[in-house]
């Protein structure tokens, strides 16, 4: 009797147990991106200690420009997809 409702408890705590493990692209929390399919020609980079352009992306026909810098992450919209990111963050 002690083996059986051993046995219903643990399938009953797995059958209650979720795990999300879904991919996802992880972006600043300042862009909101409603559907993450539509992003394209993404890019990362590296500079020294990881200052400067981090990431690029086009989203609806716009290009996001991702910098770490001493304040955080930052991040800057062009109007144009076909524009090139700055290196450094305000130039």
């Amino acid at each position: 009797m002690k083996i059986i409702s051993i046995f219903i408890l643990t399938i009953l705590q797995t059958a209650f147990v979720y795990e999300d493990v879904s991919a996802e692209i992880k972006l600043p929390k300042s862009i909101y991106v409603p559907n993450s399919k539509l992003i394209s020609n993404e890019r990362t980079f590296s500079g020294p200690m990881g200052m400067g352009l981090i990431k690029s992306f086009d989203y609806n026909n716009k290009k996001y420009c991702v910098y770490n810098n001493v304040k955080g992450q930052q991040t800057i919209t062009l109007p144009n997809a076909k524009q090139n990111c700055p290196k450094k963050f305000g130039e």
